[in-house]
């Protein structure tokens, strides 16, 4: 059944975006890997944009979900033959080594996929979201900022196959996603470059630590590359052609990006400056301009009229104090403390032309824990090739705006200018969307340089890449592999890979659901099979939980009014959950809270490498007391 629901879910991408083709006009000039992976990526977006409305219904039930899929795999029909990308030459010596090694990393991402998730972010509300909703049997609005009233169009397109299939469905269905930008990406790469250099850039792009992290699991960054690239390539189309067609698709999943992260609407921004300041005029790039407008608001609306229903506020929390409307779990002083703790966790170069410049370098070579690029970043590809795609740039320099590549580029770098001065988080990941699109740029710019002294240290460079990389997905897998391989069990396996998960099975044997459970490890939110309430001063005001200004009797009297009946607390002065540990230890010492369990449990600091600096720390399940202790 999870294969089956994962089959459907994808045959109903395809057949949706090749409906959606079909519509526009747009699957007549078109190569047949071009009209597969494009169909894709459309139907990918429709996909969620369709669970949307099923869900606010109330019907997220087998039914109306089978009945979704099924409907929209009858698409399929449409799509023209010849399948998935065509190798188009017979493969050399190089490429099928390339193939040969990207079977290779196939089976590692299937190693992951065939494995629980291990996630913290997927645990959090990737999965968590789309499981809740189910339960429920529809959609409701998650009063939390920051990761609950957000657009959620990616977490959308989780439901079908995990109410149909389970969470093993659910799995396969993030790494087809994620496998399917690679394919888009060798698409496109095909325009340009030999079948050896775009297997090449295939690998390096499904190599890379950003993209063997979130390719597997609930990270949105990953699969909403597929709206990147389509929209690219909409955007080049509808300039090349004139036709207002293409500019619609391009709005389309422009929208749909936006719809799955308030991120999108950078890429609609430096998009639409593309489109309108077109070749050929102002007038021409006026009309295809106000179509991929539309498309786009089609496309990306749902969210944000959610959260103006629930908040007042089309991008909660951004406006919320000129917008926003007076409510239980926020206020517009949280969005003030808010927005200047963004500016010091989430930001550490200032924004100005010389770091616009300096950022990638100085996230690739001194990687601050901010950028999270030392484990999770993009490799050394870029900075490895950079001066061979300068050298073709300069060498193309006559005919560079006649070119495909030349908007492609454009696109990459709008997106990165508008992403870095509006101040948004510098986790380089957040760039992660428009790395395929950045990687055939460099590429086949580099291509144009290769001259014959350049030739062998342009080889090195790929080569190089593709060795470090390859080294760090192995690893990254061990534990997945160890796991299927072995006789762990699931307990096991996620002791060994979830932080905090050994208090779990004890918490869902032993609390009900008249219980509920405070707690600020999100990372077992996934797991847990009782009611929360998960404590962060980052997403929520309703219990007030920032550091000096905690009060042992308003914290005591705010978890009551919430119905919490037993708190995870970790013990010590320097807990990881970063609570203040001073009220709990008063309100224990007035008798408002009880010892109810201790564990220790082994905190890593590394999923990749487990044994890499542990420690051990207590932490306990904790009663309120059923009187009220504080007058």
């Amino acid at each position: 059944m999870a294969f089956l629901a994962a089959l459907a879910s994808v045959t109903a991408g395809l057949g949706l975006g090749a409906v959606v083709l079909r519509v526009l006009g747009l699957d007549r000039d078109i190569t047949p890997g071009e009209h597969w992976t494009i169909s894709f990526a459309v139907g990918f977006g429709v996909l969620g944009w369709l669970v949307f409305p099923i869900g606010i219904a109330g019907l997220l039930s087998t039914g109306p979900l089978w009945t979704l899929l099924l409907a929209g795999s009858l698409g399929v029909l449409l799509l023209r033959k010849g399948g998935l990308p065509v190798l188009g030459e017979t493969p050399n010596a190089v490429a099928r080594a390339l193939l040969a090694v990207l079977c290779a990393v196939l089976i590692l991402d299937l190693a992951e996929a065939l494995a629980p998730p291990a996630d913290a972010d997927s645990l959090a509300y990737h999965f968590n979201w789309p499981k809740r909703f189910i339960a429920d049997g529809e959609i409701a609005f998650i009063p939390q900022a920051w990761t609950g009233a957000v657009p959620l169009l990616v977490q959308m397109t989780y439901i079908p196959p995990l109410a149909l299939g389970g969470e093993a469905a659910l799995t396969l269905w993030t790494m087809i996603a994620s496998w399917a930008v690679a394919a888009m990406l060798f698409v496109f790469c095909r325009r340009h470059l030999s079948l050896s250099w775009s297997l090449a850039v295939t690998l390096v792009y499904l190599t890379t630590p950003a993209v063997v992290f979130g390719g597997g699991s609930g990270q949105v960054e990953p699969k909403m590359a597929l709206f990147v690239l389509a929209g690219a390539w909409g955007l080049a189309r509808s300039i090349e052609t004139g036709q207002i067609s293409f500019a619609v698709l391009a709005g389309l999943v422009a929208g749909f990006f936006a719809g799955a992260k308030y991120m999108g609407l950078l890429f609609v921004a430096a998009a639409g400056l593309v489109i309108l300041f077109q070749r050929g005029g102002l007038r021409p790039g006026l009309v295809a301009g106000l179509a991929f407008a539309a498309a786009a608001m089609a496309g990306g609306f749902q969210w944000y009229a959610w959260n103006i229903v629930h908040t007042g506020d089309p991008v909660f929390p951004m406006f919320f104090p000129w917008l926003g409307r007076e409510l239980d779990f926020w206020s517009a002083e949280y969005t003030v403390w808010f927005r200047e703790r963004l500016s010091n966790v989430e930001r550490d170069v200032p924004r100005s032309l010389w770091w616009l410049i300096g950022y990638p370098f100085k996230a690739t070579l001194d990687p601050l824990l901010v950028f999270e690029a030392r484990r999770i970043g993009f490799g050394p590809f870029g900075m490895l090739i950079l001066p061979f795609a300068l050298l073709g740039a300069w060498s193309l320099r006559g005919r560079a705006r006649q070119s495909r590549l030349f908007l492609y580029a454009v696109v990459c770098a709008l997106f990165y200018a508008i992403w870095f001065f509006t101040g948004s988080s510098q986790r380089v990941r957040h760039l992660l969307p428009v790395l395929p699109l950045f990687l055939l740029v460099l590429t086949a710019a580099a291509r144009f340089a290769d001259l014959k002294t350049l030739h062998p240290p342009l080889l090195a460079a790929v080569g190089l890449t593709i060795i470090v990389q390859l080294a760090g997905h192995g690893i990254f897998s061990l534990a997945y592999l160890k796991y299927l391989t072995g006789n762990d069990s699931r307990e096991a396996f996620l002791s060994r890979n979830v932080l905090a998960y050994d208090v779990v099975p004890w918490i869902n044997g032993n609390l009900g659901p008249k219980d509920r459970l405070f707690l600020s490890e999100r990372q077992i939110l996934y797991y847990l099979k009782v009611p929360y309430f998960y404590g962060s001063p980052n997403v929520q005001a309703v219990v007030e939980l920032r550091r000096d200004r905690v009060r042992p009797q308003t914290l005591y009297r705010q978890l009551k009014s919430v119905g919490v009946t037993h708190i995870l607390r970790w013990r010590g002065t320097k807990p990881r959950s970063g609570l203040e540990q001073t009220p709990w230890l008063a309100l224990l010492e007035m008798g408002c809270l009880r010892p109810r369990k201790k564990f220790q449990i082994k905190v890593f600091r590394s999923r990749t490498l487990p044994d890499l600096k542990n420690a051990t720390v207590d932490v306990e399940i904790l009663t309120l007391n059923d009187r009220e202790c504080i007058r």
